[in-house]
């Protein structure tokens, strides 16, 4: 099995309708280690992915035509349909709306990054979501839903 703790083969799924944000992320992440990113344009295209083959990560926006962040891990958590449905995610959005904050802590998210997006910022929610995956790994845990996970700064 891969150790999840290594970035450079951590293999990692980045979902936005808006492809300089792919871009974005895509070159951010590199630049953090990570070696294998897929890309997908949606929920639906992403299920795709998620359902060929394994990934460690899903860093995906809220909000998206077809399907959104918050309707893929719903819809992964819930069907099970993939490798790992219990994959961490973390959600990607222009708004820190409360109210979405609540639902996505209640799927389980692995953390929040408010754009626009920083190095660093998402450098903490790759380590976060990093040390998730291992956990899950090692306990075939569920993601923890602790309230630190949640900076929104």
């Amino acid at each position: 099995m891969v150790d999840m703790l290594q970035k450079s083969k951590c293999r990692v799924l980045v979902v936005d309708d808006n492809a300089p944000v792919r871009m974005l992320l895509r070159e951010l992440l590199r630049n953090e280690g990570v070696a294998s990113i897929s890309e997908a344009e949606n929920g639906v295209e992403a299920l795709a992915h998620l359902e060929a083959r394994p990934f460690d990560i899903v860093f995906a926006d809220l909000e998206m035509p077809t399907m959104g962040g918050m309707e893929l891990m719903r819809t992964v958590r819930e069907e099970k349909i993939i490798y790992n449905s219990q994959i961490p995610f973390v959600f990607v959005t222009a708004h820190a709306n409360p109210d979405l904050v609540a639902m996505a802590r209640s799927l389980g998210v692995a953390g929040y990054l408010v754009k626009p997006i920083s190095s660093g910022q998402l450098r903490a929610k790759l380590d976060q979501a990093l040390r998730i995956a291992q956990k899950l790994m090692d306990q075939d845990a569920r993601p923890s839903k602790a309230a630190d996970t949640w900076d929104l700064k």
